[in-house]
């Protein structure tokens, strides 16, 4: 719980200060909320996604190291429904995946497959 009120206070005192977060700060306040280890906190870091997905509009613009960031956290969480979320995001945007993210899609998948 720690962590998801950290977050919290980070972002209101960005938003007070007239601040947006950049890719560094996304990936920071992603990496604390999944830290939480808990519902509240996979459900903050997908917030904070979905937030990245309504502020930048396509793939395009949010890094390969903020979907890394979420999915590694998403998955060491066992939140595989979350992680089936923004995999369909992904790939219905037609967006493609390069390096150890496209790896990591790859591992996930059959992760999930073996789940069904």
């Amino acid at each position: 719980m720690v962590q998801k009120q950290l977050v919290d206070e980070i972002m209101a005192k960005m938003t007070a200060r007239g601040m947006e977060p950049n890719r560094v700060t996304r990936n920071f306040l992603l990496l604390a909320a999944l830290k939480a280890d808990d519902k509240a906190g996979t459900d903050q870091a997908m917030q904070i996604w979905r937030e990245t997905i309504a502020d930048k509009g396509n793939q395009d613009h949010i890094p390969h190291t903020t979907y890394f960031t979420l999915l590694n956290g998403l998955a060491k969480n066992g939140r595989y429904d979350c992680v089936q979320e923004v995999m369909e995001h992904i790939y219905r945007s037609g967006w493609q995946p390069k390096g150890s993210l496209e790896k990591l899609l790859r591992q996930l998948s059959r992760e999930i497959a073996l789940r069904v």
